[in-house]
């Protein structure tokens, strides 16, 4: 198994994030990690990620619009961010600047582009405040359950307007 260190920001609006970590859930029940924009990463230690953290904890962040990596057997649909304190703390070498948060990065190419398709008729254009910033590790085939626990089948079913049950998500 390979681990890997990235930082990565979180928001600051507690419905936006809990909205957007039940996306995320609804989307792929085995996703481990909370909706949030990658700002730094890989490192290959803990150690090394914890020496070149930055805070950008309050500033404004955009969200602008739905976008897809369908390329080279992807199926990974996301959100589109940018913001003059993203750009600047940016550090991911194997990649152009490209903040975004993942909706869902699956198996399934059909289904991306449902959801793909769906999210982009929604024309999702708003703003966010950058909450805290972690470090978190991703280890190739880990289970964790960060995300199922913080899902919240009341406010799925608020929002929603009908009942859901969960359990149907044992599978993970």
């Amino acid at each position: 198994m390979t681990t890997r260190w990235f930082q990565v920001v979180y928001f600051d609006d507690d419905r936006i994030q809990k909205t957007l970590n039940a996306i995320i859930f609804l989307a792929n029940p085995q996703e481990k990690h909370s909706a949030h924009i990658t700002l730094r990463g890989p490192y290959q230690s803990k150690n090394d990620a914890d020496n070149h953290t930055v805070n950008i904890r309050g500033e404004n962040l955009s969200v602008f619009g739905v976008g897809n990596f369908f390329q080279f057997n992807q199926n990974t649909v996301f959100l589109s961010c940018g913001s003059d304190h993203l750009e600047k703390n940016w550090w991911k070498p194997h990649y152009d600047y490209h903040p975004h948060i993942t909706i869902y990065d699956g198996e399934s190419s059909s289904f991306a582009k449902k959801i793909y398709d769906s999210l982009n008729v929604a024309r999702l254009f708003f703003s966010v405040v950058a909450g805290e910033t972690k470090i978190i590790k991703s280890v190739s085939g880990q289970k964790m359950f960060d995300l199922r626990l913080d899902v919240n089948a009341d406010r799925i079913a608020a929002a929603v307007g009908h009942e859901i049950d969960l359990s149907c998500f044992t599978e993970l």
